[in-house]
Parts: structure tokens; C-alpha cells; sequence
């Protein structure tokens, strides 16, 4: 046999991966849903819609309430009022509650103010502005009117403020 007529070795060809290229490919397919899934969920966490004007299933917080003022010469250790609601009250009474209900208040609150006047004018001392709502949730909270020497005779408006707005108004009468 002559050498040169002989054919040269080949090494035998190795079988495809197709247990590699499978997988690969999977992988591949998650990362796109993963990526498309993360998207979407992006634009609708940023405020964005479904196309086509379609709802989303999230529904914005209800907004901070207070309600009511209502004027009680007395309160129980909770701060709730205790006795009758008033209106008017006799001269020369020393401490006068304001107390209101609130719902919807975020855990982190929002600034609120009350604000005292007396025959239309400021009761700078009486008063409290801006500042931090501390309760969560619902509840009763009051705001007192005191004088040690008795409340002089006149009209005392109440104006309570959420975030620099006026949330709720009350007026109550001393003396005749």
C-alpha cells in the first residue's frame, strides 16, 4: 500500500448540544417574559393605563376627612365629647372643647392647622399652625378653648385646616 494514496485520519465529529441549545433557548424565552411583564407593570405603577382606555384593578387612597365640629363643655379621657352638644355657653365659662372626627388620614400625615378668632379677629395664642398629623386612620381628636379667667363674651370661630386648605368651620357664642 502506498502512503500517499491513503486517506488521512479524521477525528469523529462531536454530536450537536442540543440539550445546550434547548435550554439556551428557554432561558432566553423567560428572561423576555420576565422583561415584558416588568414593563408592564412599570407603566401601570407609574400612573399609566391599559391601551385603550381600560381601568387598572388599583384604586387611588380615599382622601382625608374631618368632620363636623361640635362644642361640648366636658370630654371623656379618650376625647370624645361627653354631655350635650352647645352652642352658646355663659360668660366667664373657662374651657370650651372642640371635638371632630377624621377618617382616611395616611400614616404619614399631612400638615394641619386650627385656627381660633374672637369677634373676627386672631387669637394668635390660641391657635396652631402647621403643624404634623400624627394619627392614622379614623378616630376623634378635640382642640380646647381655655381661659383661666373665664372665656370674655363674643363669638369664637374655628377653622381647621388640612395641607393649608380649610377642612371645617365651627362658631360657638359666649354670654348672651
Amino acid at each position: 500500500m502506498e502512503y500517499d494514496q491513503q486517506a488521512a485520519y479524521e477525528a469523529p465529529r462531536s454530536p450537536l448540544p442540543v440539550l445546550w441549545i434547548g435550554l439556551t433557548a428557554l432561558f432566553a424565552l423567560c428572561c423576555c417574559f420576565f422583561f415584558v411583564v416588568s414593563g408592564a407593570e412599570a407603566v401601570l405603577l407609574a400612573g399609566g393605563g391599559l391601551p385603550g382606555g381600560g381601568a387598572t384593578t388599583s384604586t387611588p387612597a380615599a382622601a382625608p376627612v374631618i368632620g363636623e365640629i361640635k362644642f361640648y363643655l366636658e370630654k371623656t379621657a379618650a376625647g370624645a365629647g361627653s354631655g350635650a352638644t352647645v352652642t352658646s355657653v355663659p360668660t366667664g365659662t373657662k374651657t370650651v372643647y372642640a371635638i371632630f372626627t377624621y377618617k382616611n388620614m395616611p400614616k404619614t400625615g399631612p400638615t394641619w392647622s386650627y385656627q381660633w378668632q374672637y369677634n373676627g379677629s386672631d387669637l394668635a395664642g390660641a391657635s396652631k399652625i402647621g403643624q404634623r398629623w400624627t394619627r392614622e386612620g379614623a378616630g376623634t381628636f378635640y382642640v380646647a378653648l381655655a381661659d383661666d379667667k373665664g372665656l370674655k363674651a363674643g363669638d369664637y370661630d374655628l377653622s381647621i385646616l388640612l395641607n393649608d386648605v380649610e377642612a371645617q368651620f365651627g362658631s360657638i357664642r359666649v354670654g348672651p
